[in-house]
């Protein structure tokens, strides 16, 4: 992980130069009658702020179409939002650090930081379990207590694929709001309610239908849904790669293929921002499904929403997991 943000921090140096260029245009002064901005870096929060936001708040998603927040470089649009903001919301646990440089000048703005304030799935190294030093150049894959692999230091970010999760962060948002903005307390309020209606459906209906699945254990493409197995009693029993980037080698492979083998794994998940070639090495040589997952980090859609998309991750499960 060390090796990872040193390298970020080398190819983002001369981005936030840049940046810093914007410094004595920007300024971090806002208005307090003109409709505050919020931001987001990652589009599980920034659906929830349009939601509870409805036309009372300028929204902006700072990563385009495509792109994850795990090695995102910004640009100086990115810096000019973030400074007119009075609102950010951030993910932390490494997610996503960048925000913390765009946003150093910005004395004003509230800044939430969702992963910061959750209990943290801690899993050590990466990849598949028990793979060798010698093989990979990372040591040997250790499991929590979900048997889970993964590795961030500072605990796996991805905390938003539980809708409970998400139900808090509405509830922080809406607070926020109401702060900044009390003149339009009734329709923050009145749209969270709304928010929060639909996420409890969405984790009911999760809570049902996974209880009745045949498998609990599957492959994810990367370690973005522990949080959302711990939820409903399922195991994403190993990942391709920590953050979706990288190519498994031929040892690495040959592990997975025995994992399957040996655990009956009905299912390996791909992502839609991610090549499938390697996901598809392993399905030819085993017989299993490939299936699609959203990690919502990213979007392809921007019309797309939170309960749009993990309904269809909900689809996705129960397309392989429950006979």
């Amino acid at each position: 992980m060390a090796n990872k943000w040193k390298n970020w921090t080398a190819g983002a140096s001369l981005s936030l130069a840049v940046l810093a260029g914007l410094m004595a245009c920007t300024g971090g002064a806002t208005d307090p009658s003109a409709k505050p901005t919020a931001v987001a870096t990652v589009f599980a929060y920034h659906d929830a702020l349009r939601a509870i936001g409805g036309n009372d708040v300028n929204v902006v998603m700072l990563l385009p179409p495509g792109r994850s927040p795990h090695e995102y470089l910004p640009v100086p649009q990115n810096k000019s939002d973030v400074m007119k903001a009075r609102l950010i919301v951030k993910n932390g646990l490494e997610l996503d650090p960048w925000i913390d440089q765009l946003a150093a000048d910005n004395k004003t703005a509230t800044v939430l930081s969702i992963g910061d304030s959750e209990t943290a799935l801690h899993t050590e190294e990466t990849d598949l379990p028990g793979t060798d030093p010698a093989d990979t150049g990372t040591a040997p894959a250790k499991q929590d207590g979900h048997g889970n692999h993964d590795h961030h230091e500072m605990g796996n970010p991805h905390v938003w694929l539980d809708p409970t999760v998400q139900m808090r962060v509405a509830e922080k948002i809406r607070d926020a709001l109401i702060k900044i903005d009390p003149a339009h307390q009734a329709g923050y309020s009145a749209r969270t309610d709304a928010y929060l209606a639909d996420l409890r459906k969405l984790d009911a209906d999760f809570m049902a239908s996974t209880a009745t699945f045949k498998h609990k254990e599957f492959i994810g493409f990367h370690s973005a849904y522990d949080y959302l197995a711990r939820r409903y009693g399922l195991v994403q029993i190993a990942s391709f790669r920590e953050s979706g980037s990288g190519e498994l080698n031929p040892m690495q492979i040959r592990k997975v293929v025995a994992l399957i083998q040996e655990r009956k794994i009905p299912v390996v998940f791909s992502e839609t921002a991610f090549d499938t070639r390697q996901a598809e090495i392993v399905t030819q040589q085993t017989g299993v499904k490939l299936g699609t997952l959203q990690p919502l980090e990213t979007y392809d859609n921007a019309d797309d929403t939170y309960v749009k998309l993990m309904r269809e991750n909900l689809a996705s499960l129960e397309k392989y997991m429950k006979d």
